[in-house]
């Protein structure tokens, strides 16, 4: 039994067996377009479609309103519109007021998730909040690869719904779920919550988030940065170190113009490892560089959990991926996803990942 057959969703979208299929790669078109276009090349098969992900429809479909009651709350959800903004706001400003500096992290004895889906009052379904007081400056979506970390996942919800919200940034956190017993690819579910949270909003940019890895200083902002920037410089497993320099796995930032530029994560690398260092050389590659905030800041306590067995074919595909041309090279994989469940604190895709 899965963790998530123990809650009941706020809203679920079931594909079955015949769910369609996208083709898991971030292509960069020579000249980009200010407007993402409907995909032309729609390939019907058991009535869903095989597209290209990062196309857009360049209007809204209609309001899908559900509306759920959980606990004493009715919540409305609209999976076609982003929620209406207040014009008169007021930006937030640059610098947060309500930042403590070095913050608790709570990692025992943390309430389970059935009660933390009743408790986020301020949170709209599917784990979205925006700051009352003012108008956020960004629009960031957590993306979480995740596979058999139940207990993980509510040590990662309890400590960072707090931890964001002093940020006053307008945020959602998805879960992305691999499926099957399979070799797991991190780069893959990363490109997958990519591509599926663009869907349901027009975020700015993109926090990929090791489930593992806790906050532990609220300085530490979660904005889009102005270069690629790798987040979880300092591990308390690590000493508080930075392991080597061009590291950025962990806990990452990027536009979504960053990301489209390197063509997203390589979807070469089934198994522990190998796929950070790949995007860090893409980064390089394409006349960016890795930004970081100062380790008395950039500060993370990691979950102690039983460490995933090395890929032994990482360094050779590493290497093989450093010979080509990055541009062209995420080679096109395609995933279905059979559902997707909008909880309270978060939404939850589950994606069967094809080699």
């Amino acid at each position: 039994m899965t963790y998530s057959s123990l809650l009941k969703p706020i809203m679920k979208q079931n594909f079955g067996n015949s769910s369609y299929l996208s083709k898991s790669t971030i292509t960069r078109q020579s000249s980009y377009p200010a407007e993402y276009h409907e995909s032309k090349s729609i390939i019907h098969k058991n009535k869903s479609s095989v597209v290209y992900p990062l196309q857009l429809p360049k209007k809204k479909t209609a309001l899908n309103i559900s509306v759920q009651k959980v606990g004493s709350r009715e919540l409305f959800y609209n999976a076609s519109e982003s929620f209406p903004l207040n014009s008169s706001q007021k930006l937030c400003p640059p610098i947060p007021p309500n930042l403590e500096g070095p913050i608790k992290v709570e990692i025992m004895n943390v309430p389970p998730l059935e009660f933390q889906e009743k408790s986020h009052f301020e949170l709209q379904p599917g784990g979205r909040y925006r700051p009352k007081e003012c108008k956020a400056r960004h629009k960031v979506a957590i993306i979480i690869p995740f596979r058999d970390r139940a207990a993980h996942l509510a040590v990662f919800l309890h400590n960072i719904h707090p931890f964001l919200q002093k940020q006053q940034i307008d945020y959602a956190i998805y879960i992305v779920e691999q499926a099957g017993s399979g070799k797991f690819n991190r780069a893959m579910a990363l490109n997958v919550g990519f591509i599926e949270a663009l869907k349901i909003h027009s975020y700015d940019c993109f926090i990929f988030h090791d489930i593992d890895l806790i906050p532990e200083d609220d300085r530490n902002l979660y904005t889009c940065p102005v270069q690629p920037r790798h987040m979880s410089v300092a591990i308390n497993v690590m000493q508080y170190k930075l392991p080597y320099n061009d590291i950025f796995g962990g806990v990452s930032a990027m536009t979504v113009d960053q990301f489209r530029t390197v063509n997203g994560f390589s979807n070469k690398f089934w198994g522990w490892g190998g796929e950070d260092d790949d995007m860090s050389n893409r980064i390089k590659f394409h006349g960016f560089y890795i930004s970081r905030y100062p380790a008395n800041i950039a500060r993370y306590k990691m979950i102690s959990h039983k460490k995933n067995s090395p890929n032994p074919q990482r360094s050779a595909c590493y290497m093989k991926v450093k010979d080509k041309n990055l541009v062209s090279h995420c080679q096109k994989r395609t995933y279905g996803l059979k559902e997707k469940y909008f909880f309270a604190s978060y939404v939850r895709n589950l994606s069967f990942l094809q080699v």
